[in-house]
């Protein structure tokens, strides 16, 4: 079977529509583990916040990032953040995703120098009970944070 082929110079078809779900700002804490077999591994909690957009505000409750930073200098997100909508539904939510320390980055960890990150690129999804939210069981989400020193702020999107 032949494999279809493909222009280099095509044109995108599959380009994602976007809607602005929210803006959460969260205050962090962290917790430096070290050199692990996988990178250097930082634990960052969330220590509350707010959320704000169109659908949902509310406040963040109990939530960590298991944070990666890998030898080349990517750091890898993997975080659980509860929110607490205004009118008392509870929505969770996980997110994946990267960024970039820079080619020395894992080494400058190691010394103890502790980059400061890039924008940080992430996918979300969520989960909920609550009858008014369960809209969100159904989205794929992407994102776009920066680390802010003890906070962090993240705009978030529907992807449509």
């Amino acid at each position: 079977m032949e494999e279809p082929v493909v222009a280099r110079d095509e044109t995108p078809r599959l380009a994602p529509d976007t809607e602005f779900l929210f803006r959460r700002r969260t205050r962090v804490r962290r917790e430096i583990l070290g050199p692990v077999a996988e990178g250097f591994r930082v634990n960052v909690y969330t220590e509350g916040g707010q959320v704000r957009g169109p659908k949902l505000v509310g406040t963040c409750g109990v939530g960590g990032d298991w944070f990666t930073i890998r030898r080349d200098g990517m750091g890898i997100v993997d975080s659980r953040v509860m929110i607490h909508a205004e009118d008392g539904a509870l929505v969770y939510t996980h997110y994946t995703g990267t960024t970039d320390f820079g080619a020395d980055g894992y080494e400058r960890i190691v010394r103890g120098d502790l980059p400061k990150p890039g924008r940080i690129f992430i996918t979300a999804r969520f989960q909920t009970a609550h009858p008014d939210y369960t809209w969100l069981n159904r989205v794929q989400a992407i994102g776009i944070g920066v680390n802010e020193g003890d906070s962090n702020l993240w705009d978030t999107y529907a992807l449509r």
